[in-house]
């Protein structure tokens, strides 16, 4: 019997230091939120300028560089090196609003870069798999892979 007790107490210990640190723990990688991140090698902004010739240079219309940093210095805020690169190609992003408009919301594709508190250079993108969940695109599977690949090989060329 007192066996049976000691194993319930130590199972219920565990079970409590498990359950402690899982609440107290900080997401790592975005998960569960359609955010794919990778980090570089190069700084923030000799990131973002090689993405940009990488996307130009594979038939992408870049929209608009953001800056956010020069953005809030502009109101006495500081900011890490955060810039957004808005781009897209309509021969790939109008079959899928064609599908399902709210895709719209997400459209056209966007790659953000910034150093974070480690001084670490970190590029992210929308997951294309979780943003045809999220829209109900269920007809456009090829072209959402061939986004998936595109972000994917194009963040793994920025990063070194």
């Amino acid at each position: 019997m007192k066996a049976t007790s000691m194993k319930a107490l130590v199972l219920g210990l565990a079970t409590a230091c498990l359950l402690f640190a899982a609440a107290h723990a900080k997401p790592k990688d975005q998960v569960g939120t359609g955010i794919i991140t990778t980090t570089s090698e190069l700084n923030a902004t000799a990131a973002m300028d090689k993405l940009m010739e990488i996307v130009t240079a594979r038939g992408f219309a870049v929209a608009v560089r953001v800056n956010h940093a020069a953005a809030a210095a502009t109101v006495d805020m500081d900011l890490r090196p955060t810039e957004t690169l808005i781009f897209g190609n309509p021969v790939a992003g109008t079959p899928l609003m064609q599908e399902q408009q709210s895709i719209a919301l997400d459209l056209p594709l966007k790659l953000a870069v910034w150093q974070d508190a480690d001084n670490k250079t970190i590029i992210a993108y929308n997951d294309p798999e979780f943003l045809a969940s999220r829209h109900g695109i269920t007809e456009n599977s090829m072209r959402i892979s061939a986004q998936a690949d595109f972000l994917k090989n194009v963040t793994a060329e920025a990063a070194s």
